[in-house]
């Protein structure tokens, strides 16, 4: 069973892509859902959809999993369901 969170990367557009969170770069506009149920993983103030402000890292207190510096993206949308393919490659960036 694959236990690690589905990471979505927003595409030009109202797009969304699945990535692994090891391909997350800076500017990236994302999102995490739980594996099992794709439930979003929210933050204590409900918000789920995040700016990248690092490249992922190793996690100090456990090197083999991955941590990332992010902000909060104001005025978020969620990715609906599972994306089954996407127009165009190109990420929506935030500078």
């Amino acid at each position: 069973m694959n236990d690690k969170r589905i990471v979505k990367v927003k595409l030009m557009g109202k797009q969304w892509r699945t990535i692994p969170f090891s391909e997350l770069v800076v500017g990236d506009v994302f999102c995490l859902f739980e594996p099992s149920d794709m439930t979003p993983v929210v933050d204590k103030n409900g918000n789920g959809v995040f700016v990248a402000m690092s490249k992922p890292f190793p996690d100090k207190d456990n090197p083999k999993n991955l941590g990332i510096d992010a902000e909060v993206l104001e005025k978020p949308e969620f990715p609906n369901g599972y994306i089954k393919h996407e127009a165009s490659d190109k990420r929506t960036k935030i500078k």
